[in-house]
C-alpha cells in the first residue's frame, strides 16, 4: 500500500493562506473607517451649507463674527477629514498591493501541491497496477503450474 500524501510546504501554504485573511480583515476595517470619514466629511458640509443658508433675521456685529468663526471651524474640520480620508485611502491601496502578493503567493503553493498530488495519483495508480499486473502473472502461474499436475 502506497504511503499518505503529505505535502512538504503545507505549512508554509497555511501561513499565506492565514496572511491572506488578515489582510482582507484590515483591509474590512480600512474600509469601515474610510465610510466613517466620509459620512462625517458629509455631514459636516450639510451642517456648513445649512449655517450659509441660515441669514434670516438681523444680527449683532459680534454674533456675525462668532458665526463666521464658527464656519471657519467647521471648513478647518472638513479639511482635517478630507486629509484623513487621503491617508487612509493611501493605506487601503498599500493593503489591496500586499492582498495580490499574497494572494499570487498562496495560488502558486496551491498550484504545487495540486501538481504534488497529481504526481502522487499517478505513482500510486502505476503501483496498484504493477501489482495487479504481478497477481494477475501469479494467478496465470498457478493455473498452468496445477493444469499440468
Amino acid at each position: 500500500m502506497a504511503k499518505k500524501f503529505s505535502y512538504r510546504l503545507e505549512t508554509f501554504l497555511n501561513l499565506k493562506t492565514f496572511k491572506v485573511k488578515e489582510i482582507e480583515e484590515n483591509i474590512q476595517k480600512v474600509l469601515y473607517y474610510r465610510t466613517q470619514t466620509e459620512e462625517e466629511i458629509r455631514k459636516n458640509q450639510e451642517y456648513l451649507a445649512m449655517l450659509n443658508n441660515n441669514r434670516n433675521g438681523h444680527f449683532k456685529a459680534i454674533e456675525i463674527q462668532a458665526l463666521n468663526y464658527h464656519k471657519e471651524a467647521v471648513k478647518d474640520e472638513i479639511e482635517n477629514l478630507r486629509s484623513q480620508l487621503a491617508r487612509i485611502i493611501e493605506i487601503e491601496n498599500i493593503l489591496r498591493q500586499r492582498l495580490v502578493e499574497a494572494m499570487k503567493e498562496e495560488k502558486v503553493l496551491q498550484k504545487l501541491k495540486e501538481r504534488q498530488f497529481e504526481a502522487y495519483m499517478y505513482e500510486v495508480n502505476r503501483e496498484e497496477t504493477k501489482l495487479l499486473d504481478e497477481i494477475t502473472v501469479q494467478k496465470e502461474i498457478r493455473k498452468n503450474h496445477a493444469g499440468l499436475e
